[in-house]
């Protein structure tokens, strides 16, 4: 993973083919946050079928990078790629379900949950369920 001088570290996986999944551990904010817009942004340089935000480790989601969810998600629909978010910590959950953003996002309990496009977590009702 690579770390940046602040608490985020990134990490970029493809476990099935056309999935990648881009993995955060740490803060998401201000002073983390073009760590985490490069590795989402080079995600989609060779767009995937499925891109998975996994936030299974971040301990804090700042207004920047709920922004950030928000813009990939546009970006992903536009591109016709299947942006799914995983893991997202109960400080992640609160943020998102505060702003509303939960609404809009497919969230999945777990990595595997998302690759495998399963069942949304319970209280994810993002726009479209359908995996």
């Amino acid at each position: 993973m690579e770390r940046t001088a602040t608490t985020l570290a990134v990490r970029t996986a493809r476990p099935a083919a056309g999935v990648t999944v881009v993995s955060a551990d740490g803060e998401i904010d201000l002073g983390t946050l073009t760590t985490w817009d490069n590795a989402l942004a080079a995600a989609l340089l060779h767009p995937p079928e499925v891109l998975v935000a996994d936030l299974s480790e971040v301990d804090f989601l700042g207004s920047s990078g709920i922004a950030t969810l928000v813009m990939v998600q546009q970006e992903t629909a536009a591109r016709g790629v299947d942006f799914r978010v995983a893991g997202a910590t109960h400080a992640v959950r609160r943020a998102l379900e505060a702003t509303g953003v939960g609404e809009v996002l497919r969230l999945y309990g777990t990595v595997e949950q998302a690759v495998r496009g399963g069942e949304l977590s319970q209280t994810s009702t993002g726009s479209d369920s359908t995996p």
